[in-house]
């Protein structure tokens, strides 16, 4: 009888667990890769002070393999230094220059919601308050040379 209770309770609480640990693991590996992805292109316009367009499109791209990105969902500004701080943002276009000592900022936000964020909420919350997303957030200052 004791078999039959540990195999009906814990077995499926046992197998929950691993389930919502496998999840995490991947929703954790993809919010690094994507922070990552974000890291290098701030690198790239930190060295060069442009985003080209078709570094855009390639970013978008990879950023498209990992989970569903709309263009609304990446939001490019361009700022500048006043006493360390970055201030005065504003939009930023792929195709413009920064001037050196400018700011550049790059986040990123996923439209769909991850597995994990769906088994941990039991489902898509109406309200986006709860709902998990992939969010990457990077930030240079420009130091062309040219």
């Amino acid at each position: 009888m004791s078999k039959i209770i540990s195999f009906i309770v814990i077995v499926p609480f046992m197998v929950l667990l691993i389930y919502k640990s496998i999840l995490f693991y991947e929703f954790e590996t993809k919010q690094r890769y994507i922070k990552d992805m974000a890291d290098n292109v701030s690198y790239k316009v930190k060295i060069t002070g442009i985003l080209t367009p078709e570094e855009y499109d390639e970013f978008f791209s990879r950023l498209n393999k990992v989970s569903r990105f709309e263009s609304y969902s990446i939001i490019f500004q361009k700022g500048r230094y006043v006493d360390g701080e970055a201030t005065d943002w504003s939009s930023y276009s792929p195709g413009s220059t920064l001037d050196r000592g400018q700011a550049f900022m790059i986040f990123v936000k996923s439209a769909d919601v991850p597995l994990y964020s769906r088994l941990h909420n039991g489902g898509v919350m109406s309200s986006d308050e709860k709902n998990l997303h992939f969010i990457a957030k990077a930030q240079c200052r420009i130091e062309k040379d040219y």
